[in-house]
């Protein structure tokens, strides 16, 4: 018996590790070009020759995700193949119309079960719901809340939503938090607080495996609040594909462990890394703004995140920062376009909040009554109780932008 590979030994890898087992080379790496295209994904092939009973040997244990084609085999093969030994999500390929080879799927555990002819977007498909399935599954720490704040169009005010949810959790709330700064190339969130970092989130990252709760918060910068700051920014030039994100999963899940509330600032843009922080979050919050080009951002950073990334819908907020009641982009027109299941409005307050990050003050300590403070006082109350975000106001009068939309958006 013998066992080819086209990558003889799986080693650690910021990317998802995709396994492919196939009983020819041909068919490995026809699955395997169906994935060539997708850059955060390690795929990596096995061919099984002269019926080896374990197709996966050592790797399974190393794999984030399994594929088994069958071939023509079907069931046959999948009787032959030991894969109940790996602790792996499974998806199976194989026959169409085949009860026995699908049922014999299940009961190794299968997650779905694809039959040729298989495209590369179903396949793609399958795979990010499973892999976001395993890291929901395995979200880090039992203790605290994780909360992951992206902006659906760059300036609209993420950063500020996070730090001063952040801030307002802590003395509002009464709670422990953590804020990490997950902009590995421009992140600035210690100076929103008027502080400045010792040690950084690169740092926390390669002490990780060393770190406890003590530990950890060492490497926090302080706010006089109370509140516990992991910034970003470093000397050196950080290649956010270069970062490890099982690193980052477990920095995630130690925090969890420490503190309350762990309140994570997120780049625009979805690989790896920031894949694992969305699926793993209890709440994400998508900061836009009311414009077109905002809405239609928006609309699309919520198919990525639902269809691409695999988080539920309950789980998603829709954050209106700057929110002006008389735009003619109405809370109708947002639920219309963007259909989010909570949307909470956040009032324009130019002055309270550009004062707010000259300073490096939060509104709750500058501005405790402004309607702007208020809302985010709200938000804060709904994720301390586990609900992502508040309701919006009563739905308006449509207005005359609806044609627009429908142009811009592609609405109906």
């Amino acid at each position: 018996m013998m066992l080819m590979s086209a990558q003889s030994e799986l080693t650690a890898s910021n990317r998802a590790i995709v396994l492919v087992a196939a009983p020819t080379l041909a068919a490995a790496e026809q699955v395997s070009a169906m994935l060539a295209a997708e850059r955060d994904l390690d795929v990596r092939t096995q061919v099984v020759i002269d019926g080896h009973i374990d197709p996966l040997g050592d790797g399974k244990s190393a794999a984030h995700l399994v594929i088994a084609d069958l071939g023509d085999r079907g069931g046959a093969l999948l009787n032959d193949w030991d894969l109940r030994g790996a602790n792996t999500p499974l998806i199976v390929i194989g026959p169409a119309n085949d009860p026995q080879t699908m049922r014999r799927a299940m009961q190794l555990g299968a997650r779905d079960y694809l039959s040729p002819p298989l495209t590369s977007e179903l396949l793609v498909s399958a795979i990010r719901q499973v892999l976001s399935e395993r890291i929901i599954s395995h979200a880090p720490g039992t203790g605290g809340k994780l909360t992951a704040v992206i902006t659906a169009k760059g300036g609209s005010g993420g950063s500020f939503v996070a730090c001063n949810l952040a801030h307002i959790l802590t003395v509002h709330q009464q709670r422990s938090v953590a804020l990490i700064d997950m902009d590995l190339q421009f992140g600035a969130l210690p100076l929103s607080l008027d502080l400045h970092s010792r040690d950084t989130l690169f740092d926390a990252i390669a002490a990780v495996d060393q770190l406890d709760p003590v530990a950890l918060t060492g490497y926090m910068t302080k706010h006089e609040s109370g509140l516990h700051v992991l910034g970003a920014i470093s000397d050196q030039l950080a290649i956010p594909s270069e970062v490890s994100v099982e690193a980052v999963h477990r920095l995630l899940g130690l925090a969890l462990q420490t503190y309350q509330h762990v309140v994570v600032d997120l780049p625009r843009q979805i690989d790896a890394l920031t894949t694992m922080v969305l699926g793993a979050a209890d709440n994400v919050l998508v900061v836009s703004q009311q414009s077109f080009s905002h809405l239609r951002d928006t609309k699309r950073m919520f198919e990525l995140l639902q269809g691409y990334v695999g988080v539920p819908p309950e789980r998603i907020s829709l954050v209106v920062n700057r929110y002006v009641e008389k735009n003619p982009i109405t809370t109708d027109d947002i639920r219309a376009a963007v259909r989010p299941q909570n949307l909470v409005l956040i009032p324009n307050d130019f002055v309270v909040a550009t004062e707010a990050q000259n300073l490096g003050v939060p509104v709750y300590e500058g501005a405790r009554n402004a309607p702007l403070t208020r809302a985010l006082c709200a938000i804060a109350e709904r994720v301390d109780a586990g609900v992502a975000a508040a309701d919006a106001p009563p739905r308006q009068a449509e207005r005359p932008v609806k044609r627009a939309l429908q142009r811009v958006l592609g609405m109906r």
